[in-house]
């Protein structure tokens, strides 16, 4: 019996899960230490879930809301198209499992586990749930000007510390931006969409990756690649986990100021187009849409390759308003170095007297309201 990712109301848990494949037809990759024991099982389905409604869809993956029916849990089911994936681009679904299955963290999308469908020519990631919605809705729900107390402790302190975990292991996000960050329950920040990460204690990141506002100096001098190992034997070209701190810096200046800190044709029309595709993306917490410059998803888009994008020009003033403290200007100011060794690390951008000013007591669920997304 064929399965169809169809809308469903979800059956008693009691009832026994039917088994619609032959075992052949299905191989598991890898489960995750995140993974629920009612998870753990030799095989997966599809048939295992019953999906809810889909969230997201891209020409190689699609994201559904659904329930796990041997455990009762909410996932967050990411299927990829295998027919329609590129063949340069099956190494990044490769890396994407293999670097999400050993991330465990509190403000990290758990990865419970990964299998293919052989018959239906699709991977499937079953990845944990966030259901408050992305920081795209909660930005907005703010009118795009988040005090600095709410953008310390609700996104850039819990980003921070995601950040310094995985910076320890080798691992460079490369496409950091309000799309990928998720909050689940009591508002936890969950750092999302590892589509495009890269180990660099095994191989160099050598490729202009990632979100057009986003992307650091020696990420966007980069060239496009078209095989995997192009330009993997430059270490010219070779950038580390300094890039993501960048984008940190980025994602600072607008959550406070509501615009991205260097203003072009290019990313500026981004930005808008990013705030009106996204009014009713994300509300219930699957990773990352689409923005102007790239997809997430780990679908191979997230390459910026429009000549518009890699031919970026930008003023490299920086700029605040009178309103914006001392501090939080020298923060910003830090993350965004243009040289990658002059930025601070993670763990030292925690360290900052910004971020080390102590959180007022107030619950953002006042702040923000149930249904933010």
């Amino acid at each position: 019996m064929a399965f169809s990712l169809q809308p469903a109301r979800p059956p008693p848990w009691a009832q026994p899960v039917p088994q619609l494949r032959h075992p052949m037809h299905t191989q598991l990759l890898a489960t995750s230490a995140a993974a629920p024991e009612a998870m753990r099982r030799l095989h997966w389905y599809l048939e295992d879930y019953v999906v809810d409604r889909r969230l997201y869809r891209s020409p190689t993956a699609s994201v559904y809301s659904a329930t796990c029916i041997r455990s009762g849990l909410p996932v967050a089911l990411k299927v990829y198209s295998l027919a329609h994936v590129p063949g340069n681009v099956v190494h990044m679904l490769r890396r994407e499992v293999e670097i999400q299955t050993m991330l465990v963290h509190r403000n990290i999308v758990k990865l419970y586990g990964a299998f293919q469908d052989f018959a239906a020519q699709q991977l499937i990631l079953v990845q944990e749930f966030a259901c408050n919605g992305s920081l795209v809705g909660v930005h907005r729900a703010l009118c795009c000007r988040m005090s600095e107390r709410q953008a310390r402790v609700l996104a850039l302190r819990p980003l921070l510390e995601a950040m310094s975990y995985f910076h320890s292991l080798g691992i460079v996000h490369r496409d950091i931006k309000p799309d990928n960050i998720l909050f689940g329950n009591d508002w936890r920040l969950l750092l999302a969409d590892f589509g495009v990460a890269i180990d660099i204690t095994a191989e160099r990141a050598v490729t202009r990756a990632g979100t057009v506002g986003y992307m650091a100096p020696e990420v966007e001098r980069c060239p496009i690649k078209m095989l995997p190992e192009d330009n993997k034997l430059d270490p010219s070209l070779s950038y580390t986990t300094a890039a993501d701190v960048w984008a940190v810096g980025c994602l600072a200046y607008l959550l406070l100021l509501g615009f991205p800190p260097y203003i072009n044709a290019n990313n500026l029309n981004g930005h808008h187009n990013h705030n009106h595709n996204h009014c009713h993306a994300n509300t219930d917490g699957t990773e990352g849409t689409p923005t102007a410059a790239a997809e997430p998803h780990g679908s191979g888009a997230a390459f910026a390759a429009t000549p518009a994008a890699s031919t970026t020009c930008r003023s490299r003033t920086l700029t605040f308003p009178p309103s914006t403290s001392p501090l939080a200007r020298d923060f910003i100011t830090a993350a965004l170095a243009d040289r990658p060794e002059d930025r601070p690390t993670a763990r030292q951008l925690l360290q900052h007297p910004w971020m080390q000013q102590p959180p007022a007591p107030s619950s953002f669920d006042r702040t923000v309201g149930p249904n933010t997304g």
